[in-house]
């Protein structure tokens, strides 16, 4: 009777946990955070679809095209960039690919 209840006991316990863990990844940045990287910018994509995006160690980070306007020697280069962050959480429409897009609306640019 006692080895009963311990059974159940632990098959509540590990059913509770099994519920609980999540299969969504673990952003790099945090939502408003500020931060400051470096990396190459680039432009990915083609028209009218294409984004600007400096690419660093650990993401890609998209930037606003208006950029391109006063900075259009930059692309291929290597640039430290300062902003506020916005985390967006993707999925797949199948559901099996699960991954966060960051974006930077104002940077402050510096060679």
């Amino acid at each position: 009777m006692r080895n009963v209840f311990i059974y159940s006991v632990a098959l509540i316990c590990s059913l509770t946990l099994f519920c609980c863990v999540s299969n969504k990844p673990i952003p790099l940045f945090k939502d408003g955070e500020k931060i400051t990287v470096s990396g190459i910018i680039n432009l990915v994509g083609s028209e009218p679809m294409s984004k600007l995006v400096i690419h660093t160690e650990k993401a890609q980070i998209m930037l606003p095209k208006k950029i391109l306007d006063t900075r259009r020697d930059s692309i291929g280069k290597t640039l430290k960039v300062t902003g506020v962050i916005s985390v967006i959480y993707c999925e797949s429409a199948d559901h099996k690919y699960k991954f966060y897009q960051y974006k930077m609306n104002e940077p402050m640019i510096s060679d």
